[in-house]
């Protein structure tokens, strides 16, 4: 039975149609026989229901816009948001409004969407360069398709965490989490280092800065330091055990102006991640490199990326 928690009513602007909102604990059983009233709609789009139904588990989710139904009872907006409950398992509540005209389904959802930095900002946590620090942690997730050095490790992944195995299905809720709880890796990896001129053959490669990112929680940060400023400069601080930093720089610079004939899309990103945390593996332990190779492996495990 539908727990109401809340009720009231109005009559819409021609005067002729009631509408009630209440605010209701919707069951997987209730969510399913919704589901049943409805007509033509869209496709179901299942990695949104992933996003949902995780935001559900995770506490995330918040009363917001209105499960909707139409005068004659049927379902016109909020299939997602039930299929969601269906996969969650347990009772959400929502808001619900009923009696609202059939055709005002044709101007659900179709306002601009807020970004990241937007909700961001909402809740109160104003991060600079929020779009850039989202991209980092996306980017980031490129470790989680590589191997493990050990096979505890490889067992010891959570394999089914969403936010790993659905690259689409990553809430802004989450990634804002991510963003605070990493910030101080975030903030180190952009920080602005040598002069424009000296980083434009780099450019702004996310999958270098990801990499980057995952270091800062493994390695000595002040080599690490050392490494980006190197990266960046194009000039070594320690002699021939900086060579690391200026190999990975030169293999940039063959990627930009064309040289070197790698897509940054369909695997290019995959190879720049790789090469650049061999770089930084060798460079923070003084090893000199002149060649880049791909081991495989995640070099610098990440908690909630692994």
């Amino acid at each position: 039975m539908t727990q109401i928690i809340n009720n009231s009513q109005s009559r819409d602007c021609q005067g002729d149609q009631e509408i009630a909102a209440t605010l209701e604990n919707i069951t997987p059983y209730m969510a399913k026989k919704y589901l049943e009233t409805q007509g033509v709609n869209r496709t179901i789009n299942p990695l949104r229901v992933l996003e949902y139904a995780d935001r559900m588990k995770k506490g995330q989710w918040l009363v917001g816009q209105a499960i909707t139904f139409a005068s004659d009872g049927c379902l016109i907006d909020g299939q997602h948001r039930l299929e969601a409950v269906i996969k969650y398992g347990n009772a959400v509540n929502f808001l619900v409004v009923r009696g609202v005209a059939k055709e005002s389904a044709s101007v659900f959802d179709v306002g601009q969407k807020r970004t990241m930095a937007q909700v961001a900002k909402i809740q109160g946590i104003d991060h600079p360069q929020m779009t850039e620090r989202n991209g980092i942690l996306n980017s980031a997730l490129i470790g989680s398709r590589l191997k493990t050095r050990t096979i505890k490790a490889e067992n010891e992944r959570n394999s089914k965490n969403l936010f790993v195995s659905k690259a689409a299905a990553r809430s802004f809720q989450t990634m804002i989490g991510l963003a605070v709880k990493y910030q101080e890796g975030l903030d180190f990896t952009l920080i602005t280092r040598g002069t424009r001129e000296e980083r434009k053959p780099i450019g702004n490669l996310v999958a270098v800065k990801s990499a980057i990112f995952r270091a800062y929680y493994n390695v000595n940060r002040q080599r690490l330091a050392e490494f980006v400023q190197v990266l960046q400069s194009g000039f070594q601080i320690r002699g021939d055990i900086d060579t690391a930093a200026i190999t990975l720089r030169t293999f940039l610079c063959n990627l930009k102006t064309g040289e070197k004939k790698v897509s940054i899309k369909d695997g290019g990103e995959l190879e720049i991640y790789q090469k650049t945390e061999y770089a930084i593996l060798n460079f923070t332990e003084k090893k000199s490199r002149k060649t880049l190779t791909m081991s495989g492996f995640e070099e610098f495990p990440l908690a909630d990326f692994d």
